[in-house]
């Protein structure tokens, strides 16, 4: 079993460490809550130890069946998809790698299957192998023609201007609105690397709670569907295909047909934080934060009892709360990144502006028209939060 202490997010390809360290703290990371991921394994491993073994760069060629040099070719990281070069008129490239990571390759042409190389793995589950891209100058990489008839991410044009704008999940974002809950669908596969993506040209253009990703779109249309495009989170593909009738999108796992999913068109405030926010998940999140804040907690609440401290609770925009005991800020766990020590609860965490170290995490939880807190706690000094005893009710205002 692995057992990484994570200090930054997954996605933080604009990030490093120090920067993760450094930046302005939230309520619920005042409260020196550290975070720890257990029995994890993912192929992209941290390299502190490694350094002597291979390269701070990626090299080689990129040839076709006959050994003939392919130039133009996207090679990429997998995680941070914007470390990035093409390859020249002799196939070649070079690029410096992210610093202490070494993920994964993905080389793509149009005409070519896209094909994603791994740079790192365990022979025998003990001896730790590397890639001859970051060992050598001289390895090659063989790209395979696609298939006329072959849907692969990366590799077609889209020629359906009528697709252009932004989509949302709906399993995802519409029933966060609908049942007032985030911790409950953030679990969704589809969730973690496209709960909206952006079709733009020829271009698709995802956002997630962890990562997103850049393909090229669309590949044919069949019984009133236009195919756009081939996609993958962790390992379970989902085939995108457009449904004119009906002017929705729907997601088909290709191993499971029985689960799909559908998008929509994004409209109203959605639509705008969508086309002002570029797509990266970092700054996603900041764009979205308010959006899901304002529509589910935002309000003034009744407390049902007669409780200590507490008088009407009044939930403003911009972090500002009363009328709960000596708090006068509050942050709303979104469930963005890998910062989850909370047993998928919804979190609200309290505090004051007057200090930093005193604050209070609780779970929160709609039911007809009363919201109930529910303070939460570790156990045994652990990382991990879980519901206690102490719980509070309130009836919703209605203006």
């Amino acid at each position: 079993m692995i057992r990484i202490q994570v200090y930054i997010r997954l996605y933080a390809g604009k990030m490093t460490k120090e920067e993760w360290l450094k930046r302005p703290l939230q309520l619920e990371q005042r409260m020196k809550i550290k975070i720890i991921l257990s029995g994890i394994i993912i192929s992209t491993l941290l390299t502190s130890c490694h350094t002597a073994k291979t390269h701070d760069y990626y090299s080689g060629f990129v040839v076709d069946e006959a050994g003939n040099a392919i130039s133009g070719v996207s090679v990429c990281e997998d995680l941070f998809i914007e470390n990035n070069t093409l390859t020249d008129e002799n196939g070649y490239f070079k690029f410096k790698r992210t610093e202490n990571w070494i993920p994964n390759l993905i080389f793509s042409k149009a005409g070519f299957k896209t094909d994603t190389i791994s740079m790192v793995w365990l022979m025998h589950g003990e001896k730790e192998m590397y890639s001859s891209i970051v060992t050598t100058d001289s390895s090659s990489i063989v790209l395979h023609p696609q298939a006329k008839n072959e849907i692969d991410t990366g590799t077609v044009s889209l020629q359906w201007k009528h697709l252009e704008g932004n989509w949302v999940l709906t399993d995802y974002i519409d029933n966060i609105l609908k049942y007032k809950t985030i911790a409950k669908y953030r679990s969704n596969p589809l969730a973690l690397n496209t709960w909206a993506f952006r079709v733009d040209k020829d271009s698709l253009f995802s956002t997630g709670l962890l990562y997103g990703f850049n393909i090229a779109s669309h590949a044919t249309t069949q019984n009133n569907n236009d195919t756009l495009a081939l996609i993958e989170t962790f390992g379970e593909p989902f085939i995108l295909s457009y449904n004119k009738k009906t002017d929705k999108i729907k997601a088909t796992n290709t191993k499971n047909p029985h689960e799909k999913y559908t998008y929509r068109r994004a409209t109203g405030k959605l639509n705008e934080i969508l086309s002002d926010t570029p797509f990266d998940c970092y700054q996603m999140e900041n764009s979205m934060y308010d959006f899901l804040v304002n529509h589910l907690l935002v309000g003034s609440y009744e407390p049902v009892s007669d409780y200590k401290n507490i008088q009407t609770l009044i939930i403003q925009k911009r972090g500002i709360v009363k009328g709960f005991k000596n708090f006068d800020r509050y942050h709303v766990h979104t469930y963005f990144g890998t910062l989850h020590p909370y047993n998928d609860e919804d979190i609200i965490a309290f505090g004051s502006s007057e200090s930093e170290d005193n604050g209070e995490i609780y779970s929160w939880k709609f039911s007809d028209e009363t919201l109930t807190l529910t303070q939460m706690y570790t156990r045994d000094g652990g990382d991990s939060f879980h519901n206690g005893k102490t719980t509070y009710t309130f009836a919703i205002i209605t203006e």
